[in-house]
């Protein structure tokens, strides 16, 4: 319920706690937009899923893919720096100073690590532990960033 109060009547200091309380959320808000992101990017087209025999693990195992590029690896790191960022940030409540950068790579590491699995199902994409790896690389790096930042 709204208050009825004319703005002179807030306790001092209540518009500062507001304001802070709503810039702790946004970096929660900004991991999980950024987290429904890469789920859409690493499983679209949502199509023609399929069981192909192949173990749900084997791209754990699996040698150096034929096919690569260093542009490839490259955006791969990228593409989750800002995940570990946003995710270590929204993590900065949980105790000690390398708990956040800590949680935030345990979290990017098993979304890549479930979206790899989910690709096995679908042909138009390729599971890869190389993925895995750049993926947590870039998580790590984007947590690593909030140690610098505060």
């Amino acid at each position: 319920m709204p208050s009825t109060l004319p703005p002179a009547a807030h306790p001092p200091g209540a518009l500062a706690a507001a304001t802070r309380a709503h810039a702790s959320s946004l970096p929660r808000h900004l991991a999980l937009a950024y987290l429904a992101l890469i789920v859409y990017a690493s499983l679209h087209p949502f199509s023609g899923w399929r069981d192909d025999g192949l173990p749900l693990l084997s791209f754990v195992d699996a040698g150096w893919p034929r096919y690569w590029t260093t542009f490839d690896l490259l955006i791969n790191v990228l593409a989750y720096l800002p995940l570990g960022f946003f995710l270590a940030l929204a993590l900065r409540r949980l105790p000690g100073r390398l708990t956040p950068a800590l949680a935030a790579l345990l979290v990017g590491g098993l979304l890549s690590f479930s979206l790899e699995c989910v690709q096995t199902w679908l042909p138009s994409r390729v599971a890869s532990n190389v993925d895995l790896a750049c993926n947590t690389v870039g998580t790590g790096f984007g947590a690593l960033l909030t140690l610098w930042h505060g």
